[in-house]
């Protein structure tokens, strides 16, 4: 009923429409009139249309529709038409709407297809990745490990499998894409020729022991399978088979020599457990020698002579070499060891071989020595009182930071410092109390400097601060108020109460002078006016100068040759030396 009410519905609409187009026909031929040759029976129709345009209403429709359709016959061909046109376009959507769930269906499978297909071709890299780990972290191994095509060739191995390969079939070219059947001799006739094809082919896994007649050879093999082939582990176990006699000689031979060695030493396996130690070895490091084989070298000695992962590293490829202290209760013994990898018939490491030497008389030796020319030094370089750097030391850092503060363009702050009222204390207390003055003098004039800098006594009691890399004068002058500060504090010695002041010289690299020598001569200047000028003070060289220069270049009456100044400090110090010596 569906499909008939549409048909009638497109039949109605067809012949509606008929009119319409008629009207533009004849709109059209009022515009152009017909000529007499026209065919007369369209004439003559045409006449009647033009005579019933004078109707009015529904008789005008009802004459001009009939006599079109009288008139003009192929105009019925529109409604069939249109009525044939509906029929194949609802015929067409009944067999899509019948066909629609058949057609969702294809394209749900058609997805699932495309996704699976997604899904097999990352398993599959992830596969390929996965093997090629695999290998990677068989890398090292002293078992072989070989990844196999289906068609047999060997698609990758590591460097154990190489070797045995190498060395069984007697080449030394690439075997990457080689056949195993061409590469491994009598391969073809053992179970493990059986077993690569049955993996590949049902994927079955085998493993199991295999001998090679043709070399005389014997190895421990695993098979097992693998997303586009399977793997091959190879492992020589040809030492197993080798003449119990000969076996027997090599182990006598190896306790002999052990035996008779006078230095301590061990053999282990690969795991660092003991298989034979010499006589020397169990009694140096108490270990019974009949009961040592199996025991792990580290449950006796943790840290000797390295932790296990740090001694592993040093003898990867080569041995490794050391001296290392060891206690034993309270009594410490220091050994020259050796550690030396050891390798069995196929070239694997099998183990190590470890020797310790006691050496503990030549390494106190050594110490003592190191540390007598470390105090060598320290006197050569340090004042012998107060340990602060000397007057050699002070050049050395002076003339280092000139360098350094002419490349950065930087500034240097060179500070002479000599004690006011310290005559006075070691008259009046004695050298002792000066002593300990000076001591305590030089732990201030650190705490008021950072570590870059240096304070240095250059005998008596004249000190001197190098600043290095100030920004400006005013960094100088606020440490200068900071030394007068501590130093003016009182110094608790001998249950009493002392008290010294200081005069401070000041002189700034490059702006008063380029070299050490003109520096130091500079900062003693104006450290000798800071002291004329009423002491416990600092006063910077280019204030004496500019006060010479309104002073019209006189020098002050007091000042004497720099020389003769240095000649009480130079004798207090030999004083001071031998008192020492004493």
């Amino acid at each position: 009923m569906r499909l008939l009410g549409q048909l009638l519905l497109v039949l109605l609409i067809s012949l509606l429409f008929v009119p319409v187009l008629l009207w533009l026909v004849v709109e059209l031929w009022i515009a152009y009139p017909p000529q007499a040759d026209l065919v007369p029976a369209k004439a003559a129709a045409m006449a009647r249309i033009w005579q019933n345009m004078g109707l009015n209403g529904f008789g005008y429709l009802v004459g001009f529709y009939r006599d079109i359709m009288v008139g003009v016959w192929p105009l019925w061909l529109v409604g069939f038409l249109g009525v044939a046109v509906a029929v194949v376009l609802m015929l067409i959507s009944r067999l899509q709407q019948q066909a629609g769930p058949y057609l969702k269906r294809i394209h749900q499978l058609e997805a699932h297809l495309s996704q699976a297909t997604r899904e097999q071709r990352m398993t599959q890299e992830q596969l390929q990745t996965y093997n090629t780990r695999l290998i990677a972290s068989y890398a090292e191994s002293r078992t072989g490990l070989i990844e196999l095509a289906p068609s047999g060739q060997i698609v990758q191995l590591n460097k154990a499998a190489m070797r045995l390969l190498h060395k069984w079939s007697g080449t030394t070219e690439p075997l990457e894409q080689k056949v195993l059947q061409l590469v491994l001799p009598d391969y073809a006739n053992t179970a493990l020729a059986t077993a690569v094809h049955n993996s590949l082919a049902e994927g079955a896994a085998w493993e199991g022991e295999v001998t090679l007649p043709s070399l005389q050879a014997h190895a421990y093999s695993r098979v097992f399978p693998s997303v586009g082939g399977a793997f091959m582990t190879l492992r020589d176990i040809s030492h197993k088979y080798q003449d119990e006699s000969a076996v027997y000689a090599d182990q006598a031979a190896l306790s002999a020599l052990l035996n008779n060695m006078p230095l301590p030493a061990a053999v282990l396996d690969q795991d660092w457990c003991y298989l034979r130690v010499s006589k020397a070895w169990g009694q140096q490091f108490r270990i019974a020698e009949d009961h040592v084989e199996g025991q792990y070298h580290f449950d006796h000695m943790a840290s000797f002579p390295r932790a296990r992962e740090e001694l592993e590293q040093l003898v990867q490829s080569k041995q490794a070499q050391g001296e290392e202290p060891l206690k034993f209760g309270d009594q410490e013994e220091w050994y020259r060891w050796q550690v030396t990898p050891w390798r069995d018939q196929a070239s694997n490491r099998g183990g190590y071989i470890l020797s310790a030497e006691v050496i503990t008389e030549q390494a106190q030796t050594k110490n003592r020595l190191a540390s007598q020319l470390q105090q060598e030094h320290k006197l050569a370089y340090h004042d012998v009182l107060t340990g602060l750097p000397n007057r050699q030391l002070f050049y050395d850092r002076l003339n280092l930071g000139l360098a350094q503060a002419y490349r950065q363009l930087s500034r240097v702050g060179l500070m002479f410092l000599d004690l006011d009222g310290f005559k006075s204390v070691n008259d009046t207390h004695g050298h002792d109390a000066g002593d300990i003055l000076l001591k305590e003098v030089s732990e201030r004039l650190k705490s008021c400097v950072r570590k870059t800098d240096t304070v240095a006594r250059l005998g008596g009691d004249e000190f001197t601060i190098i600043l290095s890399a100030v920004r400006s004068a005013e960094d100088v002058v606020m440490v200068a108020n900071k030394v007068i500060e501590r130093i003016n504090l009182p110094y608790p010695i001998m249950d009493k109460e002392l008290h010294v002041g200081t005069s401070i010289g000041i002189a700034m690299y490059p702006d008063d002078g380029a070299s050490a020598g003109d520096l130091l001569t500079l900062a003693d200047e104006a450290m000798y006016d800071a002291k004329h000028s009423g002491k416990n003070q600092y006063r910077f060289i280019s204030e004496l100068k500019e006060k010479q220069q309104a002073e019209g270049g006189k020098a002050e009456p007091e000042q004497v040759d720099p020389t003769e100044r240095r000649a009480p400090v130079e004798e207090e110090q030999k004083k001071e030396a031998e008192k020492k010596s004493v």
